[in-house]
């Protein structure tokens, strides 16, 4: 059993990388992030993001399409590893409340991409990006009930995922290749997945370390996906 005082470092350690790394560009995204740490009952209590997009179409536009999906992206970093410690913590609640979070995530995310190619293309974005997340969640679940066949099922749907987001991209921006998208994507996933398998062992210090490499490789997913589009309707983002 842990003492108070490390669980409390612990916590701390959560705090910090969860605010520290946090990114707000201050015209596109209202953000807010919320964390209360109760030591005395081992837990992260509260974490809430929220988050609205707006893309001008003016002289600065490009700029502001990065900024955006960037500090979205890192937004979706966040939520990982924030369901990874209330998975570790055992607090079903947060667990709840962070999978919520990560929805609403998607749902600005899918926003943006309405913003440029429509609703029906943004609301289609959103379920495929909403089974990503369901995915991650449910080998998380598994990591940490040491359920392998679990992990094996989630670790394939993952992939599978990986690829139909892939293709969709591929299809609605032709400045994003399928096998370079699925690629991102793909490692992305494995970087999720080796992030709850360290947790679950207990591996603080290496998941800290992994934690900054998810953050700057979703960085370079948004940039990639902002250049395409900057390229694909160069009038818009001059």
């Amino acid at each position: 059993m842990w003492g108070t005082t490390v669980i409390g470092v612990i916590i701390a350690a959560v705090v910090f990388f969860a605010i520290g790394y946090f990114a707000t560009p201050p015209k596109l995204v209202t953000s807010t992030v919320t964390i209360t740490a109760i030591s005395t009952v081992t837990k992260v209590s509260t974490i809430t993001t929220t988050a609205t997009a707006t893309v001008a179409t003016t002289t600065g536009a490009a700029s502001d399409l990065r900024a955006l999906l960037r500090s979205l992206f890192i937004q979706h970093a966040e939520g990982h590893r924030a369901f990874a410690y209330a998975l570790y913590f055992k607090d079903k609640q947060m667990q709840q409340v962070v999978v919520n979070e990560l929805l609403a995530n998607s749902k600005a995310l899918g926003d943006a991409v309405a913003l440029v190619y429509g609703k029906s293309t943004g609301d289609k974005f959103v379920g495929l990006f909403n089974g990503h997340i369901m995915a991650v969640a449910a080998y998380y679940t598994s990591a940490f009930a040491g359920n392998e066949t679990g992990k094996k099922e989630a670790a394939n749907a993952l992939v599978s995922n990986a690829m139909d987001i892939a293709v969709f991209l591929s299809q609605a921006n032709p400045n994003l290749p399928r096998d370079v998208v699925f690629s991102l994507l793909r490692d992305h996933g494995l970087q999720a997945m080796r992030q709850a398998d360290l947790l679950a062992q207990g591996k603080f210090s290496d998941e800290s370390s992994l934690y900054i490499a998810m953050r700057d490789h979703l960085i370079r997913i948004a940039d990639a996906i902002a250049e395409a589009i900057v390229k694909q309707f160069p009038d818009k983002f001059k």
